[in-house]
């Protein structure tokens, strides 16, 4: 394990002291630290009830609902494609709870504490194929772990955009080695595809896959009861209509 992050795990053992007092908190913070608390049991227990050994296992991972929303497109894809696949889905952010009910896994639950401790437990109960991480998001301790046991490691729908502290500075020099562990990122451009080298990514590794956002919203839309009362207010059958929501300027450049 590279020293910055030996100091990152030092520096989360130092913290632990205060999550129980994070946990009291009414924000997200707090929703988080209480959510997580017993994800080891669950885990566990799930693991000793429902995990069979002659079955491969997906550990797909998405931080919050944008993320998630991406996943869920892969999962239910690759649920279609390989029913005899047990699936786990974690989140980050507690603003998926709700969310991660949606996802058609096996089990949902929180992402553990990155702590070499709480994450070896994760590994060891679930016993995972394949980790496959949404867009961006990796975690030190995990990935680490996950390749000392011989989990694979994969990205989906992975993006870095041009101006992503990622690229840079301390966040570069503690992610770096995580992202330099993955065996395959499928990126949603080219561009993306070649800042993930940067990141010591090699070009084997890379591949371009698209956006798995662009699956969900064609799907949502494809569903759509175009008779229902709150479409036909917005709808005029001579001409084209367009929704957009949660844009970004470059996003509306193209749009309008």
């Amino acid at each position: 394990m590279p020293t910055l992050e030996r100091l990152y795990t030092l520096a989360l053992h130092a913290a632990r002291p205060l999550f129980p007092l994070l946990a009291r908190g009414e924000g997200k913070l707090g929703r988080g630290m209480r959510g997580r608390a017993g994800v080891l049991e669950r885990m566990e227990a799930w693991a000793r009830a429902q995990r069979d050994p002659a079955r491969p296992l997906v550990w797909f991972h998405a931080p919050s609902v944008g993320e998630g929303l991406q996943a869920r497109a892969v999962v239910e894809a690759f649920r279609a494609r390989r029913p005899d696949t047990q699936v786990v889905y974690t989140f980050f952010s507690p603003s998926a709870e709700k969310f991660a009910a949606t996802v058609p896994a096996d089990l949902a639950d929180y992402l553990p504490l990155d702590l070499p401790a709480e994450v070896g437990r994760a590994l060891d109960a679930l016993r995972p194929d394949v980790i496959a991480f949404s867009k961006t998001d990796v975690w030190p301790t995990l990935t680490h772990e996950a390749r000392r046991r011989g989990v694979r490691l994969a990205m989906l729908s992975g993006t870095l955009p041009a101006s992503s502290s990622r690229l840079s500075g301390p966040a570069r020099a503690l992610l770096a080695p995580s992202y330099a562990r993955l065996d395959r990122v499928a990126a949603i451009s080219p561009a993306d595809a070649e800042r993930f080298g940067e990141l010591g990514v090699p070009p084997e590794r890379r591949s371009v896959m698209g956006d798995a956002r662009f699956d969900q919203v064609w799907a949502r839309a494809a569903a759509a009861d175009r008779a229902s009362p709150l479409l036909r207010s917005v709808a005029d059958e001579m001409r084209p209509t367009l929704v957009a929501g949660s844009t970004w300027p470059p996003d509306e450049e193209r749009l309008l």
